[in-house]
């Protein structure tokens, strides 16, 4: 099994599921943020970092990757930079996220 741990930040049932399912076939483990996607980018951002946070401590893996549909990009671009967590990020994939709003 592959040891990347991967983070889907997105509030769209059928984008998450897709994602999901194919990442695991692949062999990665995959775990789904939940996220308000009316919530601010803040609050979101502080929501998003607790989350990961606790899948590295139960995982004992240093740093994830986020794939990110829409505004879960704005909050995760926000959590990296704003929120000090750059070090914890491998990378960081967003898909129709409206950067320059940010």
């Amino acid at each position: 099994m592959n040891d990347k741990k991967i983070l889907i930040v997105d509030d769209e049932k059928a984008i998450v599921d897709s994602l999901k399912f194919n990442l695991e076939k692949e062999g990665y483990k995959v775990y789904v943020a939940d996220t308000d996607g009316f919530g601010s980018v803040e609050n979101n951002a502080e929501q998003l970092k607790s989350f990961i946070e606790r899948v590295l401590s139960e995982t004992g893996a240093e740093k994830v990757n986020i794939i990110a549909h829409s505004k879960g990009g704005l909050d995760a671009k926000y959590m990296i930079t704003k929120l000090y967590m750059e070090d914890k990020i491998a990378s960081l994939t967003t898909l129709c996220t409206p950067h320059k709003s940010l």
